[in-house]
């Protein structure tokens, strides 16, 4: 008797399983979630981690650069991808894919030299010095997070024709 009991749940524990995991599937396929509340959950969780890392927590003006986060996780997402397309089983053509390879790179070469030059210009022009405290100028670190959201924006498109 107790074994009827269990397969029953474990049954029933498989449909939920795979119903929640079809509901997952719908939601991060649609463009969106992809191109807008994913990089809206990278930076809110950036911007939390950074302000719980603080012995007491609080969230400065500092926390809120997150563009170089989101364009490291772009550089990240191109090179995952590249990965997965080598490894695919089912690679029929392999000029497309070096193609396809040797574009990522170039694409990765230009988010890195982007990413140092935006550091670059953070660096020189993106502090104000008030009552003697360095603090972040509003207009450098919108620029700044704009550039890494499109990075990534960017990274998630081309990833998308792995």
């Amino acid at each position: 008797m107790p074994t009827k009991v269990v397969e029953s749940t474990s049954n029933q524990m498989n449909t939920v399983v795979v119903k929640i995991g079809a509901i997952f599937e719908t939601v991060l396929s649609q463009q969106w979630v992809i191109f807008i509340l994913i990089p809206l959950f990278v930076i809110l969780g950036s911007v939390i981690l950074k302000a719980y890392a603080r012995q007491k927590f609080h969230i400065k003006r500092e926390d809120l650069i997150v563009g170089f986060d989101l364009g490291i996780t772009g550089c990240i997402t191109l090179l995952v991808s590249s990965l997965i397309l080598v490894n695919k089983q089912t690679i029929t053509n392999i000029d497309q894919v070096q193609h396809y390879l040797m574009g990522i790179f170039i694409v990765l070469i230009f988010f890195i030299i982007v990413l140092f030059g935006a550091a670059n210009v953070f660096r020189n022009k993106g502090w104000d010095d008030v009552n003697g405290q360095p603090t972040v100028r509003l207009n450098t670190l919108t620029l700044i997070n704009l550039v890494g959201l499109f990075m990534l924006v960017a990274a998630f498109n081309l990833a998308g024709e792995a």
